[in-house]
């Protein structure tokens, strides 16, 4: 029987069931089971995730309207609790992920946060962050984030307004409120690459303009590049600064 840990997994899905089985199972199969996993879909019903209940499992369905207010209201069911947001689609680095999540518990629930490496995956490739990447303050990935969800940090909100940079304003917002930042040298998660808003489009330019211009500007920049690359030579080039391959 696995180990119960303290950990709660938010886990966002718009509509695809394909995604989200990847990532059930991914947690499913850990050595350690979570506390919680709660799982906020905006579009799938009750009758597609049955097969999928655990005691652990909760699933809260058609009450969202943005993908920021589903985080604001999975967060809600997650209080005094280490939290990390899994994506529907991204999967855990290997089973015993969530256990090392909880040899940090100690630390969390002094209100430190722990980042790990998010290792990012598109087809067959690989993009590992390099170590001055991993190092830098800028280093944010929201999918290795994990914090302790305390009654004082759980009134800090993803700001709904925003359209798609929401999650690193709020994690910035998370460490000015903390008592310091801890990363490991732990690969957490396999972050999927191929879904639409990682590949810029006409849409996510428009986004990315209703955020800020250089945002949009930068957007640009991508959309052109990748007219002259495929998918895996476009990434490659865009990351060749910050992860290895």
């Amino acid at each position: 029987m696995n180990k119960v840990s303290k950990i709660t997994i938010i886990t966002i899905n718009y509509d695809d069931l394909g995604d989200l089985k990847k990532t059930i199972q991914s947690v499913d199969s850990q050595k350690s089971r979570p506390q919680k996993h709660i799982i906020v879909s905006k579009k799938l019903k009750l009758n597609q995730l049955t097969k999928f209940k655990k005691k652990y499992r909760r699933f809260i369905l058609g009450k969202d309207n943005s993908l920021f207010n589903a985080m604001n209201i999975g967060k809600k069911y997650s209080l005094n609790s280490p939290v990390i947001f899994l994506n529907s689609g991204d999967i855990f680095y290997n089973n015993n992920s969530i256990g090392l999540i909880q040899k940090y518990y100690k630390v969390l629930k002094k209100n430190k946060v722990v980042i790990f490496k998010t290792v990012l995956v598109s087809e067959d490739n690989y993009f590992y962050p390099k170590k001055k990447y991993y190092n830098d303050k800028n280093y944010l990935p929201h999918s290795s984030f994990i914090f302790y969800n305390s009654k004082h940090l759980s009134k800090i909100n993803f700001d709904e307004k925003m359209i798609v940079t929401a999650d690193g304003k709020w994690m910035r917002q998370i460490l000015k409120k903390s008592n310091g930042l801890i990363k490991s040298k732990y690969n957490l998660v396999l972050q999927n690459l191929d879904g639409q808003s990682s590949v810029p489009s006409t849409r996510t330019i428009l986004l990315r303009f209703d955020e800020n211009v250089w945002s949009g500007i930068k957007e640009i920049i991508k959309f052109l590049i990748k007219l002259f690359l495929n998918k895996s030579s476009y990434f490659r080039v865009i990351y060749f600064k910050k992860y290895d391959s």
